[in-house]
């Protein structure tokens, strides 16, 4: 049988499951708020799909589903479009309300550009008690936001956390898939080690991790 069959399931088991960490790691996720479209779950020059279709001739429903997740993977956003727009909103409307909060105050360290003369006249003018609920609402609707973003957030940490199961279950059915194919061609495992971040996948004999890239070395338990 082609070798190539053999090395499209370790890249295909190694890709979802790094996939899979990266579902996990809010790091990529906050990355993509801050500066949109950045960082991919997957990054597209990181695997080629041309290495995992050699799946398609052995099993081509197995391989209809590697492409199926590999493809939100390696798209900017991966499964959840970071609330982008909501953020930089929100920081203009901070802005904005330490630019009122400096002409309401007067303060010299708050709104340095020569409007303390006019600051302070307002609010000689204006009752205190204006100044001090205008100043609620603000905070209020800057709260408001704050929790919008934390909510879009919590959101998709959960889309995420399902993702996840469903990518460890199709590593698990790949494993499995290249148990018996491995058994049917008597192949030695330890020509295909796979890197995962993962170690709590059946059928595979963990032989020790790589501590600084924080992966473990498995071999298929044939």
């Amino acid at each position: 049988m082609n070798k190539d069959i053999f090395y499209s399931f370790q890249e295909s088991i190694e890709a979802i499951d790094k996939g899979r960490g990266r579902c996990l790691s809010h790091e990529d996720y906050w990355i993509n708020i801050i500066f949109p479209g950045r960082v991919s779950l997957l990054m597209s020059e990181w695997i080629s799909m041309e290495d995992i279709d050699n799946l398609e001739g052995y099993d081509d429903l197995l391989w209809q589903r590697v492409h199926k997740e590999l493809g939100p993977l390696m798209g900017p956003y991966g499964f959840c479009a970071p609330p982008t727009r909501l953020f930089y909103f929100t920081l203009l409307f901070a802005l904005f309300s330490w630019f009122i909060l400096g002409i309401l105050v007067g303060r010299s360290y708050l709104w340095p550009f020569g409007f303390i003369d006019y600051g302070m006249k307002l609010i000689l003018v204006l009752p205190w008690w204006v100044s001090l609920i205008f100043l609620a609402f603000l905070a209020g609707v800057f709260v408001f936001l704050l929790w919008s973003i934390r909510s879009k957030v919590k959101k998709c940490d959960g889309k995420l956390a399902e993702k996840s199961d469903e990518l460890k279950e199709l590593v698990q059915d790949l494993i499995e898939s290249a148990l018996g194919l491995f058994k049917e061609e008597n192949i030695d495992p330890q020509e295909y080690p796979l890197r995962l971040k993962f170690n709590d996948y059946h059928g595979l004999e963990y032989f020790k991790e790589e501590k600084d890239l924080e992966k473990y070395i498995a071999y298929l338990d044939v």
